[in-house]
């Protein structure tokens, strides 16, 4: 949804279309994978999130197909908050609930985005703080694990607020943790992990623009002044923030140290066993 409101107004700057090919799957490594190898001409564009810019890279390890290595960092646009949600009839009303049942239960049944997504390293390090084990459910998307929660096929699902809020408004789902540092701007009764007591979940979601690595320095300039200066609209900003979102724009060089030292602390993390996938 990010990406299409990004092409429209990007395409209003440029006068240049923007046509949306959404690819699922593997975490964000088909996509990811799709641009890292495409043409570097300017003509391949990736909007994503730490998943298939860098995070199921790293924990893919050898096995990867791509390096954030091989992407071009053009801008960052926002970040996301997080949130562990169930659905509005299940029997988990609170987080405390939540953390009895995974003490107690044979196995929560947790959905996520898929392996190797901030949503995925979310629940890992939610089941690490409680001292117990999920029963991980991946999904292509936020979107299946949406659909899947709210037919009650899963238990919980941690979701970016954009994904889910709408359904959190119309109380068809229930938001009943922020996995952030602080709360949630369309979820300010919802109270974060670390008010209610649990430490050692520490993610952050962002979403932001790549190029194919060997796109020509003056390409990257001028897409990168075009995204940021987007990123920098107030309208723009107003309409992410409706569906879920804090604007956070960085440009093409603070973007590339922000996204280095993202990238050494997951290293750090999988290597200490913080994260691992299944």
């Amino acid at each position: 949804m990010n990406a299409r409101l990004l092409g429209r107004f990007l395409q209003e700057k440029l006068g240049q279309p923007f046509v949306i090919d959404n690819r699922g799957g593997a975490g964000g490594l088909i996509g990811g994978s799709a641009v890292a190898k495409a043409t570097p001409d300017g003509y391949t564009v990736m909007f994503g999130t730490n998943s298939p810019i860098f995070a199921s890279a790293v924990l893919g390890g050898a096995k990867a197909p791509y390096s954030s290595k091989d992407l071009e960092p053009v801008g960052r646009i926002s970040t996301v908050p997080l949130v562990l949600a169930v659905n509005a009839n299940s029997k988990l009303k609170t987080f405390a609930d939540f953390a009895e049942a995974a003490k107690t239960k044979d196995a929560i049944r947790l959905g996520h985005a898929g392996n190797g997504t901030t949503n995925h390293v979310a629940g890992i390090q939610i089941a690490n703080a409680l001292s117990t084990s999920f029963l991980f459910v991946p999904y292509r998307g936020s979107s299946a694990a949406v659909a899947d929660l709210l037919a009650e096929n899963i238990d919980a699902s941690t979701l970016e607020v954009s994904a889910c809020i709408q359904l959190v408004d119309a109380g068809s789902l229930r938001a009943i943790a922020v996995i952030d540092d602080k709360r949630a701007k369309r979820l300010p009764n919802v109270p974060t992990l670390a008010e209610l007591g649990l430490k050692g979940v520490d993610v952050m979601t962002f979403a932001g623009v790549m190029l194919p690595k060997g796109t020509p320095p003056d390409v990257v300039r001028k897409l990168s002044e075009a995204v940021f200066q987007v990123a920098s609209d107030q309208a723009f900003q107003a309409k992410l923030e409706e569906l879920g979102a804090d604007p956070a724009p960085l440009n093409a060089t603070d973007f590339a140290t922000f996204l280095t030292s993202q990238v050494s602390r997951y290293e750090q993390l999988a290597k200490e066993g913080a994260i691992q996938l299944e």
